[in-house]
């Protein structure tokens, strides 16, 4: 029986972290609503709903709006009791 060479062992290793990292990656989902208006949801790494965002009339508005709450969160503090 051969072993297989430490490298190899390290990359299979380094795959399946990126592999595991994707999947728990939060990510936004787009949407269009009742009125046909454009949302998203931010969501966690296992699917749950963590944020909501408004209604746009554009594609182009809520995926603006996406960015805008990528650069507002990226510097955001916590506040109250």
């Amino acid at each position: 029986m051969r072993d297989d060479p430490p490298e190899k062992a390290e990359n299979a290793h380094r795959a399946f972290e990126q592999k595991e990292a994707e999947r728990m990656a939060a990510k936004f989902e787009i949407y269009t609503d009742t009125k046909c208006e454009y949302r998203f949801q931010l969501k966690a790494g296992k699917g749950e709903v963590v944020a909501v965002g408004e209604s746009y009339p554009t594609e182009a508005g809520v995926r603006k709006g996406i960015e805008a709450v990528k650069r507002a969160a990226a510097d955001a503090t916590i506040t109250g009791p």
